[in-house]
């Protein structure tokens, strides 16, 4: 696998980050989930929260002082808007390929 990727990227990189194209839709997840979860009354802006933040601060041993609104905790905030409309296009995401989810 190595080899190949040194290869296909032509930099003979052997780190992941040297993965041709990157990994297609992480710029895209959290909107996604947004738009077609909490937007369409799927999940609510709750478990949007504990899916997006909470289960990974807690995963990587960072809960509490990451991932929860309380006091002591770090301040890291994300503010979404339910009403801002965009298109995605190629031109405005950060990826190598001319295709995303």
């Amino acid at each position: 696998m190595r080899q190949l990727l040194g290869k296909l990227n032509g930099r003979k990189q052997r780190h992941f980050r040297w993965i041709p194209n990157g990994i297609l839709g992480v710029a895209t997840r959290l909107s996604i989930l947004f738009s077609k979860g909490v937007m369409k009354g799927r999940i609510d802006i709750n478990q949007f929260v504990v899916v997006t933040s909470t289960n990974h601060a807690k995963l990587y041993g960072l809960y509490p002082r990451k991932g929860t609104m309380a006091i002591g905790a770090d301040a890291d905030i994300a503010l979404w808007d339910p009403d801002k409309r965009i298109t995605l296009t190629n031109d405005i995401l950060l990826h190598g390929a001319d295709y995303t989810p």
